[in-house]
């Protein structure tokens, strides 16, 4: 027995020895303080402590009094409480916005009123293949033992940049399968539906509200009782109609380009009224597919540009080309990318 090597080993003082036989029972798991006691004894010992390398509540007990244990053996779960991981969903089209820098909040049925600050600790780089989701770990606090294993809780990540964005209330949005529209009062108290390319959808500004990306502009009415008017009004039938058959291909527009941005690799214009869609002449921020990505944008010149619905619902540049003169009309300028199919 080590215990009993150790005690021959101090009464011949053969140092290195004692030493061999303190590093023989360190490896077992016996801390410096059991090793002098055992030293210092008359007799072998017939059992010693194991300390735990962290302090924590016992989840799992397997060892019972008396039994043997091998050594892949579990005796017991230990966790500590102190921090806890908090596992959440998110929606495949919110991953974007994720950072690690992200502001975490979360709330518990069984804390009424608290909110508890917590941090992304891990972005998995994997998503469900059933749900469509992706898992992301949370990093929270426990030191007051509030929360426990198993519980459900409300998160709300908010991202570390925030942007303007114009928005309407989630009810005046009219959701089909293929498209998204708004009804909106004209200047003659007649109505006009008009398809848009939806965001996110919460409660901020007032109320539920819902963010549009492209198809309107700030101070433009929209009814939010639209899906009442479209079914009651017969006169929008053809102007839906006519938005439904712009899906199919690509839409050539006249305008300028205003901005570029290399980093969400997305590129606004100022162009002209558009029929198919019902959009005015304004400024609107269009995705640029791959066939483009490379293209050298230039400010304030006028181009003639197409544009096309993906799977995302939004619309994306896919083609332009330079307007040098009025004989380009009828002339087809040098094509600068190739429509993406």
């Amino acid at each position: 027995m080590a215990s009993a090597d150790l005690i021959r080993a101090v009464r011949r003082n053969d140092k290195q020895a004692e030493q061999n036989i303190r590093i023989q029972l360190q490896n077992y798991g016996i801390d410096s303080a059991q090793i002098d006691e055992m030293a210092r004894a008359n007799t072998p010992a017939r059992v010693f402590k194991v300390y735990a390398p962290q302090s924590g509540v016992v989840t799992t007990l397997e060892a019972a009094d008396g039994m043997y244990l091998q050594p892949d053996s579990i005796a017991l779960t230990l966790s500590d409480m102190s921090s806890v991981w908090l596992m959440v969903d998110v929606f495949e089209q919110d991953i974007a916005r994720l950072s690690k820098n992200s502001d975490v909040l979360a709330s518990f049925e069984h804390l009424p009123g608290q909110v508890l600050e917590g941090r992304i600790d891990y972005i998995y780089p994997e998503l469900d293949a059933v749900t469509r989701t992706l898992p992301v770990r949370l990093h929270f606090d426990n030191s007051e033992g509030v929360l426990r294993p198993n519980m459900f809780g409300r998160v709300t990540i908010i991202p570390s940049e925030m942007r303007r964005a114009v928005t309407i209330p989630a009810s005046a949005l009219i959701r089909t399968g293929s498209s998204d529209r708004v009804i909106l009062q004209t200047e003659e108290g007649t109505f006009q539906p008009r398809m848009v390319t939806p965001g996110l959808t919460g409660r901020f500004g007032g109320g539920s509200r819902t963010e549009i990306l492209q198809g309107l502009e700030a101070g433009e009415e929209v009814v939010t009782s639209a899906q009442f008017l479209i079914d009651s009004e017969s006169s929008l039938s053809a102007g839906v109609a006519r938005m439904s058959s712009a899906q199919d291909g690509p839409i050539w527009v006249n305008g300028t380009v205003t901005n570029f941005d290399a980093e969400t690799n997305s590129v606004t214009i100022r162009h002209d009224a558009i029929e198919e869609l019902q959009w005015p002449a304004m400024e609107t921020t269009f995705a640029v597919r791959a066939n483009l990505k490379n293209h050298a944008f230039q400010y304030d010149r006028p181009i003639e540009f197409a544009i096309s619905k993906g799977s995302d619902k939004r619309f994306s540049l896919v083609d332009l080309r330079d307007v040098k003169d009025q004989a380009s009309k009828t002339a087809p300028a040098d094509t600068v990318g190739a429509v993406e199919k």
